[in-house]
């Protein structure tokens, strides 16, 4: 499941792992677009929760509106997901 460009979840019978996208810089990849694992997660919801977390700690939490506002995101695009 795509969360953002950049996020997404997948599974396997045992688990849920949360992946990032980012381009490789070394190694036989280098220059190419690779998903790498961020966590292991035992439900999707503890998947989902751990992305919510994350972007939400990257807002800085300088500031409560942009913090808020962050969330409402998130939470719009997982009802999308779910739909």
């Amino acid at each position: 499941m795509e969360l953002s460009k950049n996020w997404r979840a997948i599974s396997d019978d045992l688990q849920v792992t949360l992946e990032q996208r980012h381009v490789a810089s070394k190694g036989k990849n280098a220059g190419k677009e690779i998903w790498t694992a961020y966590g292991y997660y035992s439900t999707a919801k503890a998947a989902l929760q751990a992305w919510v977390e994350l972007e939400i700690r990257r807002t800085g939490l300088e500031d409560i509106i942009a913090v808020m506002k962050r969330i409402d995101e998130l939470e719009r695009i997982i009802k999308e997901k779910v739909k």
